[in-house]
């Protein structure tokens, strides 16, 4: 990505995703992979990144709950997270002619906060309430029971995850604060009070972790296991609203933050500078995903004014 740079154009978008755009993820099935793509009225649909088709539908909420997240839990098999009613496991029908999916499993939860079911490394991370108290719960196979269990001293509840792929969990809460947790044990590493209002927003790349709330700014925090340090902090509009999304880059050398207003603001990680602008959607950005697929870094927007737009903004 140049330093200066014209006005972005999406490389593609998708329309017409009644309720709005959710949550997006990138899965594999019989190893090709699909762009699985969650609304605010409960349905998931797959389509080919290459073509843009649709290629199957998932799963319609006959209540039209929202899909909270969605993604790949074993091979060939999707997890779609339903707000407050339960996370979905499905798998391929072989017996199907054209690609489809049975229900293999429901795991029911109910509203604890505003984050979703994640994997990581082949195990499912499923927030629950239990006794007024949030947790989190690890189901390391289909069929398998909890595994392990990480519970709350106190009654906060959970508003954001992150994942890094070197085992670093980070959890937003509504009072303001940030846990950083081993995921291999729940062992906490650090936390601390970052804002006086909600955490909205959390994204990891390997040590630095960029956190967002209500206002301005978005704050990225060193992590090494003797404990976290403030970076930097990056400054955005008022007229934006709140920051409800982000995602790093590929080589985390850049943060996509997306707005209340529709806007998706790219900034330097390094020097905190503005790189890019993206202003086509006039919704609250939902969600934000950045990824490689055939050797594009591409970037995923979500959007509650029913698009979804695709992003190449290196010219791959």
């Amino acid at each position: 990505m140049s330093k200066t740079m014209k006005k972005p154009i999406p490389l593609f978008v998708h329309y017409g995703f009644l309720g709005g755009v959710s949550c997006s993820a990138i899965v594999s099935i019989d190893n090709e992979s699909h762009l699985a793509v969650g609304t605010t009225y409960g349905k998931c649909t797959l389509f080919s990144p290459r073509t843009h088709l649709c290629t199957s539908t998932i799963y319609i909420d006959p209540n039209d709950r929202s899909v909270v997240s969605v993604g790949q839990f074993t091979k060939d098999c999707i997890f779609i997270h339903i707000r407050a009613y339960a996370i979905l496991l499905f798998s391929v029908d072989r017996t199907s002619k054209i690609l489809s999916f049975c229900l293999t499993r429901t795991i029911p939860t109910e509203f604890y906060g505003f984050c979703g079911a994640f994997c990581h490394r082949f195990q499912l991370f499923c927030p629950f309430l239990q006794n007024d108290k949030c947790l989190i719960g690890v189901f390391a196979g289909i069929t398998e029971q909890i595994s392990r269990v990480w519970s709350l001293d106190d009654a906060t509840a959970f508003m954001a995850f992150a994942i890094s792929d070197n085992g670093y969990l980070a959890c937003g809460f509504e009072t303001g604060d940030v846990k950083i947790v081993n995921i291999e044990d729940f062992s906490i590493i650090d936390e601390k009070k970052l804002f006086s209002e909600p955490v909205l927003a959390c994204a990891l790349f390997a040590n630095t972790l960029a956190v967002s709330s209500v206002k301005s700014p978005l704050i990225l925090i060193n992590i090494r296991m003797n404990g976290i340090t403030n970076d930097k902090e990056i400054l955005f509009p008022q007229k934006a609203g709140s920051c409800s999304s982000l995602s790093f880059s590929n080589s985390g050398r850049e943060l996509a933050s997306g707005y209340w207003n529709g806007t998706v603001r790219i900034n330097s990680v390094k020097t905190g500078a503005i790189r890019a602008i993206l202003d086509f959607h006039f919704e609250t950005i939902n969600y934000l995903c950045w990824t490689k697929i055939d050797n594009q870094r591409l970037l995923f927007v979500c959007s509650k004014d029913t698009k979804l737009s695709i992003w190449n903004l290196y010219n791959d």
